[in-house]
């Protein structure tokens, strides 16, 4: 399987803190890849850098081979990394087409001239937003809420809007950060359904999530961090019984993975 993002002796550091020292790690194309570690690894900081919020020390970061530009997250959104965030980010005061329709203007083409004269081309474009919009909203299963405010919507929805907004931009890598925090358990078997069937349709998929068990039950790679590096990375079985992943998780002398 050909890789899509590929990651190459990525450091980064915050002061006299080394928070990633040559990290390499890749993910392929269409594939569910996890991203593990203990409180402090580095997980973050990793995750902040390939969206474009944090700009690497060092290292590069390529897109299909192609250099990705870091440390400019619209950028990283219009080459197709798309991400939701630990805590929630919808626009509470927008109906949950509104904030669709926020992404997928991203996406759109308008001149702020054809805007203000509302030409057909323009309208032909909002008519396509919209529609797209539709789209996404019954994708997640949120289309009876379409009109209601975000705020009003349970966790477990708004999670699943945050992530109908990111897919509205059409990304080649959905970069999730701990998405299944605080959700119960059928909230989170749905929320890897959902997870798995963006996979099969075609979107690569990056995980954040400190439920290791969640992890490996979703993820065909996973690459686990430790103090700012990389300790292991491979299948979920190879990773689960990786001595220096029972030993980051459990303390040294114990025999398996929790």
């Amino acid at each position: 399987m050909n890789n899509l993002l590929e990651l190459n002796h990525v450091s980064k550091r915050f002061g006299g803190l080394v928070a990633l020292k040559e990290v390499s790690m890749h993910i392929p194309e269409q594939a569910i890849v996890g991203l593990i570690g203990p409180n402090g690894a580095g997980k973050t900081t990793l995750f902040n850098i390939i969206t474009g919020l944090y700009r690497p020390d060092q290292g590069e970061l390529l897109l299909r081979h192609q250099p990705l530009p870091v440390g400019m997250p619209h950028k990283i959104a219009q080459h197709g990394i798309a991400r939701t965030f630990q805590n929630i980010r919808l626009f509470n005061n927008l109906t949950v087409l509104e904030n669709i329709l926020v992404g997928r203007h991203m996406r759109s083409q308008a001149s702020v001239l054809g805007a203000i004269l509302n030409t057909k081309r323009t309208r032909l474009e909002e008519k396509n937003i919209r529609e797209k919009a539709l789209f996404f909203l019954n994708y997640v299963g949120l289309t009876h809420r379409a009109h209601d405010y975000a705020k009003v919507l349970s966790y477990g929805d708004q999670r699943r809007l945050e992530i109908a907004r990111a897919l509205a931009t059409e990304p080649q890598l959905l970069a999730l950060d701990e998405p299944a925090a605080g959700m119960n358990i059928k909230e989170r078997n749905d929320l890897a359904l959902l997870i798995q069937q963006i996979q099969q349709d075609g979107t690569a998929v990056l995980v954040i999530e400190h439920d290791v068990k969640w992890i490996m039950s979703l993820c065909q790679h996973i690459t686990v961090l430790n103090f700012g590096e990389v300790i292991a990375a491979g299948d979920p079985h190879a990773v689960q019984n990786h001595p220096k992943v029972i030993e980051a998780y459990l303390g040294k002398g114990q025999h398996h993975a929790a």
